[in-house]
């Protein structure tokens, strides 16, 4: 069992304390029998030591059986002790170099280390002081008994110490172990919950979005049903108003007039989609104005020979938009945006309509009335024109068709003829020839009209009259301009031109005629700082240069003598010089 060396000849290391696995590391060390021979295995240095100690003790013994010096005895006794203590430190580092074999040993098997140290403690403490009492070294051996029991549960009380702590060591080990593999788990778990939530909101997500275009297609098909049965009522109501019968005829417009209802108020178009459905029907219904009736003529229109059912279906197609019109009373700006669903912003194109039935009291936005002719039926007093309205070029054979009509936008009457003569005369051929050429007719044979083509009416805009014809007795009365307003080159041959009108913003007068037999012109009509508008005089002359008349005029205006007029020249002959 020894060697030659002073190390141990079988070291195992083990892992640090707290590790089980050292026992597999020093598996032939496993009884204490086999331990102690590890820790405490003889060299012959240590056979030497053991026997001068021997050697020591018996010559201590014979010493003091033999009475020698006390000088000898304690001589002896110290060599014996250092002897002793030498042999002592030799184990203790053998020992120490075995730790690793020790505390694998007393982590694996710590009740029998227990007993073996109490066993070797108990038969030190027995023998040892005996033996020691015997070679005379000491006395009373109670003492030391004592010390070595005390000694040996000390080293018992270290070892319990030690294992304590290694538990606790184990026990908080395992303990921080748990806890990690508890925070692991739990780190884990959030982490599975957190990817069954990711892989539950993408299902979500793509059942959302499956329901989305599932909705999204149902409802374009819906929507694509929708508008192709609006566009077969469309061609059905369109077919309904070329039926000879007016009742058909009717129920067309109405159809018409819903389906541009539901154009204006689907949600799910875009806001110029639905703006170009509407303007399409606005369009044919404009076109069905501006369409002559069947068997109608010129004369028929003005002697008022027309179907009456026509008339009324005519009049419906206007009264169904005026209801339609979301009206602002109050004075409209022109560059005003209305966003209601409403019909505001289309345009209503009715150039050279035959209009021959009334149209008072209704609401316009929009409207384009170029070329067209107003016959005496035609009746637009207390309606309301809003935006840009358009009566260039137009005729107006009633004698009162303006009666307190108001123009909420810039309103132009240019070119247009009121009331010209022969408008209900038998001799319509040869009078409408002449009103239909490019200046006005002679009025010679045709005295002015009965009636007044304005009256009470207000224009909250721009009004130009610009080369306006105006056969009435009285042209415009008790009306009222609030903007700038345009007669340049206008004629008037009625006896009476503006009776009670007042301007807010001078008036434009350059160039316009009045007739020389009219007896006054401006009858208590005022501009806006109350003064009159007669503003210069105008001398008409005959063809010997004679005095015709003398008459005050707005500055720019002239006199005219009716019986003047030049068919080859298309002209009036004698007019006077503009009034100054």
């Amino acid at each position: 069992m020894s060697s030659n060396d002073d190390s141990p000849t079988l070291q195992h290391h083990s892992a640090e304390p707290g590790f089980p696995s050292a026992s597999s590391k020093n598996s032939e060390i496993d009884t204490v029998d086999a331990l102690l021979r590890t820790i405490f295995r003889l060299n012959w240095k240590d056979w030497v030591l053991i026997a001068t100690i021997v050697l020591c003790l018996s010559l201590h013994y014979i010493s003091i059986t033999h009475n020698c010096s006390p000088l000898v005895v304690d001589i002896i006794k110290i060599i014996t002790v250092l002897i002793s203590a030498f042999f002592i430190f030799r184990k203790i580092s053998n020992a120490y170099k075995s730790k690793e074999s020790i505390i694998s040993f007393f982590k694996i098997h710590p009740i029998q280390l227990f007993v073996s140290i109490i066993a070797c403690g108990a038969t030190v403490a027995f023998f040892l002081p005996l033996i020691l009492n015997i070679f005379k070294l000491i006395g009373d051996t109670d003492k030391l008994t004592t010390a070595l029991l005390a000694l040996t549960g000390g080293i018992i009380a270290v070892f319990t110490l030690i294992k304590t702590h290694q538990k606790n060591q184990n026990d908080e080990m395992s303990l921080q172990l748990d806890r990690e593999k508890y925070e692991q788990q739990k780190e884990d778990r959030s982490k599975d919950i957190e990817m069954q939530n990711s892989q539950m909101q993408e299902q979500k997500r793509q059942f959302n979005k499956k329901i989305k275009q599932e909705a999204y297609r149902s409802h374009q098909e819906r929507t694509r049903q929708i508008h192709a049965e609006r566009r077969s009522r469309y061609t059905k109501a369109a077919e309904q108003l070329a039926h000879e019968n007016a009742s058909i005829r009717l129920g067309g417009v109405f159809t018409l007039f819903g389906l541009a209802d539901e154009w204006i108020a689907d949600e799910s178009l875009e806001p110029q989609k639905r703006q170009k459905e509407g303007q399409t029907i606005i369009n044919y219904l404009c076109a069905y104005i501006r369409s002559v009736p069947a068997k109608q003529t010129e004369a028929s229109f003005k002697t008022g020979s027309y179907p009456q059912d026509e008339a009324e279906i005519r009049q419906t197609i206007f009264m169904e938009m005026s209801s339609r019109f979301i009206e602002n009373k109050k004075k409209v700006d022109k560059k005003s945006h209305i966003t209601q669903k409403s019909w505001n912003n289309f345009i209503f194109n009715f150039n050279n309509s035959h209009i021959f039935y009334p149209l008072n009291d209704l609401v316009f936005f929009n409207a384009d009335f170029q070329g067209a002719k107003f016959y005496r039926d035609a009746d637009l007093s207390d309606s309301r024109f809003y935006q840009e309205t358009q009566f260039t070029k137009s005729k107006f054979f009633s004698c009162y068709p303006f009666k307190g009509t108001e123009f909420y936008g810039n309103t132009y009457f240019n070119k247009s003829q009121f009331n010209p003569p022969g408008g209900f005369t038998q001799k319509i051929g040869e009078v409408f020839e002449k009103l239909s050429s490019s200046g006005p007719v002679n009025q010679h044979d045709n005295h002015p009209t009965e009636g007044y083509t304005f009256f009470r009416s207000v224009f909250y805009e721009v009004a130009s009259f610009q080369k306006a014809h105006f056969y009435t007795n009285e042209s415009i009365s008790q009306s009222s301009f609030n903007k700038d307003v345009d007669f340049q080159e206008s004629i008037f041959d009625g006896t009476r031109a503006f009776i009670e009108t007042s301007f807010s913003e001078k008036p434009n007068f350059k160039g316009t005629l009045f007739a020389y037999l009219i007896p006054d012109i401006f009858n208590n009509s005022i501009s806006q700082d109350g003064k009159k508008l007669n503003n210069g005089i105008a001398t008409l002359l005959q063809d010997n240069k004679m005095f015709l008349s003398r008459k005050e005029l707005p500055v720019g205006a002239r006199l005219f003598d009716p019986n003047s007029w030049n068919s080859t020249d298309k002209k009036y002959d004698r007019v006077s010089h503009p009034a100054l």
